[in-house]
């Protein structure tokens, strides 16, 4: 079954080892519409694609590498907002300002949507803490027009469905949502399908990768393919076609080693693009 509604994309993360621009080529040339953006960051090491310091001329080449691939820059993945728990309030202040900075980042390089994260603590009480820091977070992204996924992840409260339904409720802002990654969820020993039912109306962008593992209780879960393992991408495919969904499905190449060979990454971008356009799942 096709669904032509859905565009899919490559995460550059996956392409950590070549410049942005090459990256870039890559994931044209493997066949995808998309690029999701690996954005500098601190909780990378400051390593990234693409920071919001960056100088004219280098945004411009990027921009102009992807127009001339035919492809474009879907999301950015930046991780402004993990310090929104820290118990010092200039350390949260400064986050928001770099949430700013992300948003003005995405605005100058025409990326529709990016990643912040509702701090570090997988306590519900975790809500209550980041509500004002996320309150402003989308004030000034909705003047912006850019809309905000927050990561279904482990070590966040995003890993509870119930309260990214309370941060979104009380925030009431339409354009937070999920970055909805059902391997992440799975990873953490949660159920990554009833998940979906929670944030099926709020997605603002897919992630999709594979681990061979039961949980988060496997002390060393591998990288897998796009069949099924620890989560069934297939299911994925099936459910967002069925709510509607229109945005990028994007591959996270992801495979728990700083050292990514390139020609692994090849094979494995067009596997996952061989499978997101397959007839049948």
């Amino acid at each position: 079954m096709k669904f032509p509604e859905v565009r899919f994309a490559a995460c550059s993360l996956g392409l950590r080892s070549l410049e942005a621009e090459s990256a870039v080529q890559e994931i044209a040339a493997a066949g995808y519409d998309g690029v999701d953006l690996w954005q500098v960051s601190p909780y990378y090491g400051n390593q990234g694609h693409l920071s919001h310091e960056a100088t004219q001329e280098s945004k411009a080449r990027l921009k102009s590498t992807a127009a001339e691939q035919e492809v474009e820059f879907c999301f950015l993945a930046s991780y402004p907002g993990i310090q929104f728990t820290d118990s010092d309030h200039e350390v949260c202040r400064k986050d928001l300002e770099w949430a700013r900075q992300t948003i003005d980042l995405a605005v100058e390089m025409g990326i529709p949507a990016i990643r912040v994260a509702p701090g570090r603590n997988e306590d519900p009480s975790t809500v209550e803490m980041v509500l004002p820091y996320m309150r402003e977070v989308m004030q000034y992204a909705d003047g912006k027009g850019v809309r905000i996924g927050m990561e279904t992840h482990g070590g966040m409260v995003t890993i509870h469905a119930d309260c990214v339904q309370k941060l979104i409720d009380r925030v009431g802002s339409e354009n937070l949502g999920v970055l909805y990654d059902p391997a992440n969820i799975a990873h953490h020993g949660e159920d990554y399908q009833a998940a979906f039912r929670v944030y099926a109306d709020h997605i603002v962008h897919v992630h999709l990768k594979n681990m061979v593992g039961e949980s988060a209780a496997e002390e060393k879960l591998k990288y897998h393919g796009p069949g099924d393992a620890l989560i069934s991408p297939g299911w994925v495919m099936t459910q967002l076609h069925e709510y509607g969904y229109s945005g990028y499905v994007s591959f996270e190449y992801e495979p728990g080693t700083p050292n990514i060979d390139l020609m692994q990454a090849r094979q494995e971008l067009r596997a996952w693009l061989e499978f997101f356009r397959s007839e049948e799942w």
